[in-house]
């Protein structure tokens, strides 16, 4: 009995390392083909040197973890209806642990929803045309490993990044439509998405991507992006401060000439991006590089085309931004040959011009204003961010090991939303940290 347990096992075991792909279930309906995928993670790491939780100064060696795992259903009729539902879990540590509150003292877990859309395609020899709808992941640079990829990312007013480790993707509730064309070198997506992440929530936005292989030889891709963030508002402009998205309280009153004007959320994203391939031409039949090393790209990133400028209408100075540069981070990086002996070693930079901290508690928790956070004097704060990010996958890409060492966007969990640090944690130039991941996936 024991040596069919082990066989059994092993069999199990051949099955999983040799298949790149999620686990088919049987039907009896042979245009529909049903699918079970599966991912766990375990992630750690240390803040070396950061900023503290807003004015708790300088924090040194603090741990973090956090542990993953989803599952999700996938059904596929007649090669071109997709149906997917999925649920995950996470399992985080609160960080700063405070002797008065439980609940940051052991480890808090959520559970959520996952990918859940469907979607249809179809396929031509010049391109194709496919629409989905419903809770999906969306990545249009696929190049960008921690800095970039900030058009879904990036809250308009007042300018601010959110950032998480392995993680440079959106998640987005709504409508995308796209298509191919010219052998699929161009692909062009619209899509009407409500927001889930950035205040005020459930209002409506519309973006507009577009990405080129020049003349399909992969040498040289170029993208651009548009996004009319906060576009429609859910909430009555009737309401006592008006609507949400374009609020009438005193406080978010300036002067404009001899007139009075108001601070909104509304805002017009713009991005331009290039990824250039020097190995385009003997990358498919080279043994030595991988598909990923020497890759060189660029993101520049316009959060909110429209200028703000300082303000005293409330009796006193409200900073503001008076020009676009304080709102346009630019990001660059490149991939390091490795010889197909890891999968990929990144770095990036980024330079935001930015005189603002990339601080959303006035937002989240002091009065739901769309107003720039004040200016600290104590402290010195650094327009460039790093990155170095590496991966090694195992077992037919099964498994993973990851590691990242970076001053980013980073914040760290905390239970008690009021108490989180809405402020980013690497501000000055001695900061960074370094994290770490397991993972699997099937």
């Amino acid at each position: 009995m024991s040596k069919r347990i082990v066989l059994l096992c092993c069999y199990i075991i051949v099955l999983f390392v040799s298949s790149s792909t999620a686990v088919d279930l049987l039907t009896n309906n042979n245009k529909l083909k049903l699918s079970l995928n599966g991912d766990g993670e375990f992630k750690f790491g240390q803040v070396v040197r950061g900023t503290g939780v807003e004015a708790a100064g300088t924090v040194k060696d603090v741990w973090t973890e956090c542990a993953h795992g989803g599952l999700s259903l996938q059904a596929v009729y007649d090669e071109k209806l997709k149906l997917v539902v999925g649920i995950a879990a996470d399992l985080k540590f609160s960080w700063p642990i405070e002797k008065q509150f439980s609940q940051t003292k052991t480890a808090q877990p959520l559970v959520y929803l996952g990918e859940a859309y469907a979607s249809y395609t179809l396929d031509y020899d010049w391109g194709g045309f496919d629409v989905c709808a419903g809770n999906f992941k969306y990545k249009y640079n696929p190049d960008v490993r921690n800095l970039g990829e900030y058009l879904y990312r990036s809250g308009t007013y007042p300018a601010y990044i959110i950032t998480e480790f392995d993680y440079p993707k959106a998640n987005l509730l709504g409508i995308r439509a796209g298509t191919t064309q010219f052998k699929k070198s161009l692909s062009w997506d619209i899509i009407l998405s409500t927001e889930t992440v950035f205040y005020p929530a459930m209002d409506w936005s519309l973006s507009s991507l577009l990405s080129y292989d020049i003349a399909d030889l992969g040498l040289v891709t170029l993208g651009a992006g548009i996004s009319f963030a906060h576009l429609f508002s859910v909430y009555p402009d009737n309401s006592p401060a008006g609507s949400l998205t374009s609020p009438r309280a005193e406080a978010t009153k300036y002067k404009d000439g001899d007139s009075i004007s108001y601070y909104t959320f509304k805002g017009t994203k713009e991005m331009v991006r290039i990824s250039i391939d020097p190995l385009a031409f003997i990358r498919k039949n080279n043994q030595w590089f991988g598909e990923n090393d020497l890759k060189i790209y660029s993101e520049l990133l316009i959060i909110g085309s429209e200028s703000y400028p300082d303000t005293t209408a409330s009796g006193k100075y409200n900073p503001s931004y008076s020009n676009w540069k304080e709102k346009s981070p630019i990001t660059f990086g490149f991939n390091l040959p490795t010889f197909r002996l890891i999968d990929i070693l990144n770095v990036e930079f980024e330079y935001w011009g930015t005189k603002y901290y990339n601080d959303y508690r006035q937002i989240y928790v002091i009065d739901g204003n769309p107003l720039a956070p004040a200016l600290n004097e104590n402290v010195t704060e650094s327009k460039w961010k790093w990155s170095v990010y590496m991966k090694k996958s195992f077992f037919n890409e099964h498994c993973a090991i990851t590691a990242q060492f970076a001053r980013d966007h980073m914040r760290l969990f905390d239970v008690l939303y009021d108490h989180a640090n809405h402020r980013e944690m690497l501000v000055e130039p001695g900061n960074w940290w370094w994290a770490g991941k397991l993972s699997f996936a099937f």
